[in-house]
């Protein structure tokens, strides 16, 4: 796992062999999803602070306080804005409160906890951002219980 960042957005990348297990496309209310390429928990969506700045306090932040993933809960959500649609799944990981109450004292802007998550699935080139609890909660839960059992065998 590595700490990247782009288009404001710092992330923890994780294993692509933990996700393969999970079925190469799935469907939700009509739509078709595929699993992505990738996977990350995005950490901070800033784009108030420069990229480079930014990074470096995570980098800096985290040999003191090591944020690292822990597990899935079973909280699966439908993210949808104009032309792309994400299933994302709700995580867990290490330090993350900490990270914005120093990013707060280092820039003096208070960002929002932002939730951690893995986007999944999607329908486009790349998931739908979710940058706030209140997001978070504006999209759809879904039940998908086979998925949510794949997900909670994942461990990183």
């Amino acid at each position: 796992m590595s700490i990247k960042s782009q288009d404001g957005y710092v992330f923890l990348s994780l294993p692509v062999e933990a996700f393969s297990a999970l079925p190469e496309t799935i469907t939700v209310h009509e739509h078709d999803l595929t699993k992505k390429k990738e996977f990350h928990v995005t950490l901070v969506h800033a784009t108030s602070i420069p990229e480079t700045e930014l990074t470096a306090l995570i980098t800096d932040y985290i040999k003191e306080h090591p944020i690292s993933f822990v597990s899935f809960t079973d909280d699966l959500r439908l993210a949808q804005e104009p032309g792309r649609t994400s299933v994302a799944a709700r995580c867990t990981v290490t330090n993350l409160e900490g990270l914005f109450d120093r990013i707060e004292a280092v820039h003096g802007i208070r960002l929002p906890l932002q939730p951690a998550h893995v986007s999944l699935y999607i329908n486009a080139d790349r998931g739908v951002g979710i940058d706030s609890e209140e997001q978070w909660q504006s999209h759809e839960k879904l039940e998908l219980p086979e998925l949510a059992r794949l997900l909670r065998g994942i461990s990183i």
